[in-house]
């Protein structure tokens, strides 16, 4: 359980899975999750779900950089049109980041590349790293 956390990040071998809180993620956290994917040369598309929280101006612009230098996709599950926004609005920049509902998995899987297994795989590590942060299943 980690109730003092806003942000975590789970790795398999292609994917990051990325799990915001209600609340936004301090910048501490933003640049420890963006400094670690940087470590993983492998992963090359990242699953965010958001319960709320998103990246402020300033952690939107290291993580475009981030993105610049990595590429890969990007899937947004997120039931909070403040969380949507924030999603469209890199949108703009980054055109591989997408916002879906959280009803959208599938096509959210579809949108990131991933097969059956992988697909499996993700589900489990969402609903594990949700659960962590003590966030309900949708």
């Amino acid at each position: 359980m980690t109730p003092d956390r806003n942000l975590l990040c789970r790795y398999t071998e292609r994917f990051a899975v990325v799990v915001h809180a209600e609340n936004p993620p301090s910048d501490a956290e933003w640049n420890a999750l963006l400094d670690e994917y940087l470590t993983k040369p492998g992963v090359a598309h990242v699953l965010v779900y958001s319960a709320g929280g998103a990246p402020n101006a300033k952690q939107r612009v290291r993580l475009t950089s981030v993105l610049s230098l990595r590429g890969g996709s990007v899937a947004v599950l997120t039931p909070s049109k403040l969380a949507r926004a924030a999603g469209m609005a890199l949108n703009l920049f980054r055109p591989e980041i997408r916002v879906f509902a959280p009803s959208e998995l599938d096509l959210a899987f579809d949108y990131l590349g991933a097969n059956e297994v992988e697909r499996a795989m993700l589900a489990r590590v969402l609903d594990e790293v949700k659960a962590e942060l003590r966030l309900p299943r949708d």
